[in-house]
């Protein structure tokens, strides 16, 4: 349904009792290309049971372009006179408010010319993430890396490039804002960097998040006490007191401390 914009009325000594008016309509967005396609609506009228005619035509634009004539207009009537059909780009942000003209002109004296400029706002195309979307680690072994990843919009597809590949893994596909994915078949005493992708929701349009370094650690024996995680030492008793096994090896004959 038409949008109503804006109307005015005619300069001549019976100008009051005559408009023209416009409306619009949005028939689509292109998200990808970034454009709003708009039908304008031009209205010819009378009030006040005034009407009017004449030998010479009123010629109808919009936007400087000729849309329709009449030489006839009825008492306290409303008529289409044309339409016209727009592309409009919008700014990167996704944000547009376009200008317009519209005007009249006409030889009848009584009437005279009738013109209006103005503009308007058109719906905001959704675009790329106002925030880069981030990612941060949460937890590395020796053989896996856990990351938690955040956007400032909704996104409904996450993947992960492990040192610059040009390859991806897809770690989420849904609607939200935040989540969690974990890197396997890591090895120890390993460095990468790995960044994300994200497809925001509303647009389907790609960013890329910030580059995390991270390393893995040397291997080690860890056992469960008490709930936690430790590392395990390896101890003997020797004269009935637990001492810490120091590795020794054989170098030229003589025992050295290992590392």
């Amino acid at each position: 349904m038409a949008t109503y914009l804006n109307k005015t009325n005619f300069s001549g000594s019976n100008g009051p009792h005559f408009y023209i008016e416009l409306q619009y309509d949005v028939l689509s967005q292109n998200i990808p290309e970034n454009y709003s396609t708009v039908r304008y609506y031009l209205y010819l009228g009378s009030t006040d049971g005034y009407s009017g005619s004449g030998t010479s035509s009123v010629n109808c634009y919009i936007n400087g372009n000729l849309v329709g004539i009449t030489k006839n207009i009825s008492v306290n009537s409303r008529t289409l006179i044309g339409t016209r059909d727009e592309i409009i780009g919008h700014d990167s942000l996704g944000n547009c408010s376009p200008s317009y003209n519209i005007s009249a002109t006409s030889n009848w004296s009584y009437l005279g010319n009738a013109n209006l400029s103005s503009s308007y706002s058109l719906p905001t195309i959704p675009r790329y993430f106002t925030q880069t979307p981030t990612i941060s680690t949460s937890s590395v072994t020796t053989t896996s890396a856990t990351f938690a990843w955040s956007t400032s919009e909704n996104c409904n597809w996450v993947r992960y490039h492990l040192d610059n590949s040009s390859s991806w893994v897809d770690v989420f596909n849904g609607n939200a804002k935040s989540g969690t994915f974990t890197i396997n078949n890591l090895g120890p005493k390993e460095t990468h960097t790995v960044y994300i992708e994200c497809r925001r929701a509303d647009s389907n349009l790609w960013s890329n998040s910030n580059t995390k370094s991270f390393k893995t650690p040397n291997k080690t024996l860890n056992l469960k006490v008490n709930g936690n995680w430790k590392l395990v030492t390896p101890y003997l008793k020797i004269n009935n007191l637990w001492k810490e096994v120091i590795p020794y090896k054989k170098i030229e004959g003589n025992w050295k401390r290992g590392k």
